[in-house]
């Protein structure tokens, strides 16, 4: 579930978007690797693999989430903040990512 954060109140596209991102993160490892990024620097992202896959979207939601979550990163915001503890650790699990 999507949760505001102390620094960050989302709006309702913004909510729809984050969710398009984390389907996409149980269907597609680079993506999952992206949220564990997002959640801890030892874990490595393949960020041209998720660009190129979102060029393939016709739809916007899977850009605004992206480049949201970047945002928030930049803001030092944790992708475990607003996307659950639980659903960051469950696509790690999931994809047995690992640390680098």
């Amino acid at each position: 579930m999507i949760t505001n954060t102390e620094h960050y109140s989302f709006h309702h596209e913004e909510i729809i978007a984050l969710e398009r991102i984390i389907a996409v993160a149980k269907r597609k490892p680079f993506f999952a690797c992206f949220i564990a990024n997002s959640y801890d620097t030892h874990y490595l992202c393949d960020v041209r693999s998720c660009v190129r896959y979102m060029q393939s979207e016709s739809n916007s939601e899977l850009h605004t989430g992206f480049y949201l979550m970047l945002k928030l990163a930049a803001m030092g915001v944790e992708s475990h903040e607003y996307l659950g503890r639980e659903t960051v650790t469950n696509l790690i699990d999931e994809w047995s990512l690992q640390r680098q």
